[in-house]
């Protein structure tokens, strides 16, 4: 089935702010090819292959199944003649999986020539389309790390009548805008692993599809299995399926799960019984399902293996419509030596990588299909109403802001992709940043603070001009990932999460809900501002009273006398009892909301630097959104008012980003 979601397509005129809905009729597959022991194709379309040279098949991605098995030495490859329905067509959704056998090597992996193209390189990927009037959009991402190895990846190239796209693993590495529809020329026949002119590929193909229109979302949608972010859902049967807004999937239940795999364990390390867990349903305290190395780990939690044995045909996992299943994919390592390539450093206090998880995926049990455009119901807990849909997007809330004399602007797509898988944040506290999947969450060690940051960096940039960006970008997937982060943050928080000051563990959730809020018209988000839910950055910042006085200054002999600063800061000699000339002051303290006795006046005490940065991005996007009054607390925007006039975005080793330190040095 089709990875990638495409509703409807998003078109933000920047000048006016409004959205163009356009609607889906039913994606056609012209070819679809998995290669288990011939080259035949498998819908109803009869475009069947021809091996050239030596037929030759490997392992595929699973591993029950076949791919092919290509190299230069054999020059063999699968050609499929020419036929119209491979050309003229007005959309086009491209999906292969591919493996060098040779890092450095790449080749064609698909090729018909004067019609569409995807190559691939030691560390790039480069796509062709040609229109009816025979003009070439060349889309390219060189640099491309993820792919420098051995292992299998996802290539997609897609064209909506608009834009042409080029995604690696379920990520958007380029976009380039696009009309006309894919050109016809009848002496082109197809290629599947090999240019015309030149060599075979190198190495491994599976899993080709064509399709001649991008819906995912069509109500007459129904699959046997599903992947997203190289996680694989294996049903006894078809159910109706499709995606949200932000790509995730729904499925109508109920429905029986049969196998859950992924792509992602190559090295040769084989997961144990804890890891790779899945939870449905999951909760909002400590434990967790997901991999046993941590003592946060309850088994009953996982339910990857049902009746306490592997799933399969005979032992399915029911999924019932009103649950989420979320699968995830451990770090596999033996030792700081021998461990899959880039899993983090093991950590010396808990024996294990932070974060344990490289990455998860979500796919939630619905009891009817939902309207074209829906948001996800959030992950945990148990009601998944789908309350939300892009049609109340309230795009003017968006600014429109020059980017003249800006410096660190971020990649917009790159941004958008950093934001594409779910942010998995329903465990608390230290352990749950070793939860904090790598790859979904690109931030590092997991660290709330680089969390905050990003959400900084993402909503600093969705407020600019994107007409003045090059490669013509859209704020759409990026608005709609940054949306849907809202409504999973306030599932956590309406099923009794809660975001406490500690160090830099917590920081930054509450923005996203208001902003979910606000773009949706939510009057229940829009309203973060009065619950009760602690989040750090308003449970550490405040106006001192005499109550601070009283509690940090032992001379007074105040019964309220209780001051026990860090230890760090009293080893170091940073610290700093309030005074009646305070009285006002907006201040941070570690963990003022939980442990005021703690507050220390030093302006260089411990994680104050930490705190000062990961606040300005979000508190800023917050201020040119004119949403500090529904933020209702005051004594965060006075503070970080106060922390840059005194520190100016560097505080130590801490630094704001580039792009937000011209931001708040342009706007504020």
């Amino acid at each position: 089935m089709n990875k990638k979601n495409y509703l409807l397509s998003l078109i933000v005129f920047m000048a006016c702010m409004f959205i163009t809905v356009i609607p889906e009729s039913q994606a056609d597959t012209i070819l679809r090819m998995n290669f288990n022991g011939d080259v035949n194709e498998d819908s109803s379309n009869s475009l069947n292959g021809e091996w050239v040279g030596t037929e030759s098949y490997s392992m595929g991605l699973d591993s029950n199944g076949q791919s092919l098995n290509l190299s230069p030495t054999n020059n063999n490859y699968v050609i499929v003649r020419h036929d119209e329905m491979l050309s003229g067509m007005q959309q086009l959704h491209i999906s292969i999986w591919a493996k060098k056998n040779n890092s450095e090597i790449g080749g064609y992996i698909i090729n018909k020539h004067n019609h569409y193209v995807i190559k691939i390189g030691s560390n790039f990927v480069n796509g062709f389309i040609t229109n009816s009037q025979g003009q070439c959009m060349h889309i390219k991402k060189y640099s491309l790390a993820s792919i420098r190895n051995t292992s299998w990846h996802h290539y997609e190239l897609t064209y909506d009548g608009e834009m042409v796209r080029l995604w690696v693993d379920e990520q958007e590495v380029a976009q380039h805008n696009f009309t006309g529809s894919i050109n016809t020329d009848k002496s082109r026949d197809l290629y599947i692993g090999k240019n015309p002119w030149g060599s075979s590929f190198d190495g491994q193909i599976d899993a080709l599809e064509i399709k001649n229109h991008l819906g995912i979302n069509d109500n007459n949608n129904s699959c046997s299995s599903i992947s997203k972010n190289g996680i694989t859902w294996n049903f006894d049967q078809e159910y109706p399926c499709g995606t949200f807004a932000n790509g995730d999937y729904w499925v109508v239940g109920p429905v029986k799960v049969i196998g859950i795999r992924n792509n992602y364990h190559i090295y040769g390390i084989t997961p144990r019984y804890g890891q790779d867990g899945s939870m449905i349903n999951p909760g909002t305290d400590t434990r967790q399902g997901y991999d046993d190395s941590l003592n946060s780990y309850t088994e009953s939690l996982n339910v990857s293996h049902p009746n306490g044995m592997d799933i399969s045909d005979g032992n399915p996992l029911s999924l019932n419509a009103g649950e989420t299943l979320v699968s995830s994919v451990s770090w596999l390592y033996v030792s700081e030596d021998n461990k899959e390539p880039g899993c983090p450093t093991i950590n010396g206090s808990t024996g294990t990588p932070r974060p344990v998880l490289r990455a998860a995926a979500v796919l939630t049990c619905l009891e009817a299909v939902p309207p074209e455009g829906s948001f996800r119901p959030p992950y945990v807990g148990n009601v998944k109403n789908v309350n939300f849909n892009i049609s109340q997007l309230q795009l003017g809330l968006l600014q429109n802001l020059s980017t003249a004399g800006l410096t660190g602007i971020p990649d917009p797509i790159a941004m958008e992709n950093d934001f594409k898988e779910v942010w998995l944040d329903h465990v608390h506290e230290y352990l749950g940043s070793y939860l904090h999947p790598s790859d979904n969450m690109k931030v590092h060690s997991g660290y709330g603070q680089y969390m905050a940051m990003k959400i900084g960096d993402a909503s600093l940039l969705l407020n600019l001009n994107y007409s003045e960006l090059p490669g013509s970008p859209t704020k759409t997937n990026l608005m709609i990932n940054m949306v849907q982060l809202g409504i999973d943050l306030a599932g956590i928080a309406d099923n009794g999460g809660y975001w406490a000051p500690n160090g830099g563990h917590n920081v930054g959730r509450k923005w996203p809900i208001l902003f979910a809020g606000m773009m949706l018209n939510d009057d229940h988000m829009k309203n973060v501002g009065s619950w009760t839910t602690l989040f750090q950055e308003d449970g550490g910042t405040f106006f001192v009273t005499q109550e601070e006085i009283n509690r940090t200054n032992e001379s007074f002999n105040h019964p309220d006398y209780c001051w026990i600063p860090d230890s760090r800061d009293i080893a170091a000699g940073r610290i700093q009892a309030y005074t009646t000339s305070d009285i006002g002051l907006p201040d941070w303290g570690i963990r003022h909301i939980t442990q005021p006795c703690r507050n220390n006046g030093h302006f260089d005490s411990a994680y104050r630097d930490i705190n000062g940065v990961a606040n300005t991005g979000f508190t800023l996007a917050a201020i040119l959104m004119n949403a500090k009054n529904l933020w209702a607390h005051d004594a965060l925007f006075d503070y970080q008012d106060r922390w840059w006039n005194m520190k100016g975005g560097d505080h130590g080793s801490q630094h704001v980003s580039p792009f937000t330190k011209s931001m708040w040095t342009r706007y504020r």
